[in-house]
């Protein structure tokens, strides 16, 4: 019997513990968090077996830690537990939605000789506490293994012990280096989520006379909008966290709307038509996620393809 430990239990966290629940009943689950609402809900759910406001209170019993907190919190139990005594073996991941910084930080394991496996599921929703978790949320999603942080065999070995444990997850292991991940990432998750942001805060400015127009909104625009409602807090962390990524993002979408404008203003119906059918040559995607998934995924798909541009490698 293992004993796994999940540092916070929001959407991610909670839907890691169930995936585990279900794949290995018998390994015990403990959660740190900073509700303890939230810590008796996920008790009484049975999604975790023992509870705790600290992570220093439990962390040297465990034989995995996920740290699964905003990335600056994890970047701070990172140092915590590089203070800590902890079993020689335990398996330290993260699943934070940037890497270069983490990674960075997580020197101070490797150093400690701790075992540390950078990662990220690609998987989320508009909604993040544990009232939205299910064991299915990541299935077929990709998931980042990052290559920075499988330095020798040992390391390899415990990536492989981590993706026993996450089976249930039925996701799609990919191996990237960190700040490969972090220029993916930033096309089309962070960036997407600066427009959908951008362009419901401009609505909102825009119908402040007029209530009425934002609620005609047709399904499409409902979907920025719920995109648009996630966690804030989580969010100024990501984007701070990859922000010479997302300022060179920025500046060059701007370009691109500056050629909207400039064809627009010169009525250039061919410059106009070619932009749309880039666009659509681009657009293909399998759409196999769960159906709870399916809408927002679709339409963060479609603002990422307007964001659109040269990816470097």
């Amino acid at each position: 019997m293992k004993t796994i430990l999940i540092d916070g239990l929001g959407l991610i966290g909670g839907s890691i513990a169930l995936a585990i629940r279900k794949k290995w009943p018998d390994d015990r689950i403990v959660a740190v968090d900073v509700s303890p609402a939230v810590l008796e809900h996920a008790k009484r759910s049975g999604i975790i077996d023992e509870g705790s406001l600290q992570l220093n209170a439990v962390a040297a019993d465990a034989d995995v830690i996920v740290l699964s907190a905003p990335v600056g919190i994890i970047i701070d139990h990172i140092k915590t537990l590089a203070e800590l005594s902890l079993k020689p073996e335990v398996i330290v991941t993260d699943v934070g939605s940037t890497k270069q910084e983490i990674v960075k930080h997580a020197q101070k394991l490797t150093e400690k000789k701790v075992i540390f496996i950078g990662g990220h599921p690609m998987a989320g929703w508009h909604k993040t506490t544990i009232s939205a978790a299910r064991a299915d949320l990541f299935q077929s999603a990709y998931y980042f293994l990052i290559d920075d942080t499988l330095i020798d065999e040992r390391h390899k070995a415990a990536a492989r012990a981590l993706q026993g444990l996450l089976s249930e997850l039925d996701v799609k292991w990919l191996t990237v280096s960190a700040s490969r991940h972090d220029r993916i990432v930033a096309q089309i998750s962070h960036l997407p989520h600066i427009l959908a942001s951008g362009l419901v805060n401009m609505s909102q400015n825009e119908f402040q006379s007029s209530p009425l127009s934002l609620k005609l909104a047709a399904g499409g625009f409902k979907s920025i909008t719920r995109i648009a409602s996630s966690d804030p807090t989580m969010w100024t962390d990501i984007l701070l966290s990859n922000r010479e990524t997302l300022i060179d993002k920025i500046n060059r979408f701007h370009q691109y709307l500056e050629r909207v404008r400039q064809a627009l203003a010169a009525s250039d119906r061919e410059s106009i038509r070619t932009f749309f059918e880039k666009r659509k040559s681009r657009a293909t995607i399998s759409m196999n996620r769960p159906a709870h998934m399916h809408r927002t995924f679709t339409t963060y798909f479609l603002i990422s393809q307007i964001a659109l541009v040269h990816l470097p490698v």
